[in-house]
């Protein structure tokens, strides 16, 4: 098994979208969050504000849901598309090894050391791979330390319903441009509780 994947496995589990886990993401920036952050519009307030409690975090809507709902389904097509592959879903969301100011949840990841990571695609034709996913995904290798993502859409209005694999590459000159972006957000979240956990905001001087 990959040393990587090891790691993930053996971390404590804090299972998604539980309120430890919205917790837990308050304090560091999450894939998810990674392309709101580096563009540093409108959504980069948005997430501050949902940092420091003044907007809720558990915003859902009915996309989202329904992609949720899809994940395990999802899972076991990618199963079947790579049968010699060995499987892992339903992981814990982890923190960085030496950084503190970021973390990432992995919808699936394979022994061999793939981060498998899922959308449920309304579209009724193919589309490629936006921004927003490619920096979810390098955040996530980043945090995890794996090298390749298979990036896994699921056309759910297509005839067939088919899944498209896309793979794509850690570039580790990604998170050397974008870490400085993403460590000072996060010292501005702790700079709003001055006196208040100011030790749970606390990051790596890196």
């Amino acid at each position: 098994m990959h040393s990587s994947i090891k790691r993930i496995l053996d971390y404590p589990k804090i299972a998604q979208r539980t309120p430890e886990w919205y917790e837990y993401r308050k304090k560091r920036v999450t894939a998810s969050e990674a392309s709101t952050i580096i563009a540093q519009g409108k959504g980069y307030d948005r997430v501050f504000e949902q940092k420091v409690g003044i907007r809720d975090t558990n915003i859902s809507s009915e996309y989202m849901t329904i992609g949720t709902d899809n994940e395990e389904a999802v899972v076991a097509l990618y199963r079947e598309k790579f049968p010699d592959e060995e499987v892992f879903h339903d992981l814990s969301i982890i923190p960085h090894q030496t950084l503190d100011f970021v973390a990432a949840s992995l919808d699936a990841c394979t022994a061999s050391g793939i981060n498998v990571e899922i959308k449920t695609v309304f579209k009724e034709k193919f589309i490629k791979v936006s921004k927003m996913y490619y920096d979810q995904v390098q955040l996530q290798m980043e945090v995890a330390d794996l090298e390749k993502t298979h990036l896994v859409q699921h056309y759910i209005r297509m005839p067939d319903q088919p899944i498209v694999v896309h793979e794509i590459l850690r570039h580790r000159d990604w998170f050397e441009r974008n870490r400085g972006i993403f460590k000072g957000f996060v010292e501005k979240v702790r700079d709003f509780f001055p006196f208040v956990h100011a030790d749970e905001f606390a990051t790596t001087s890196v």
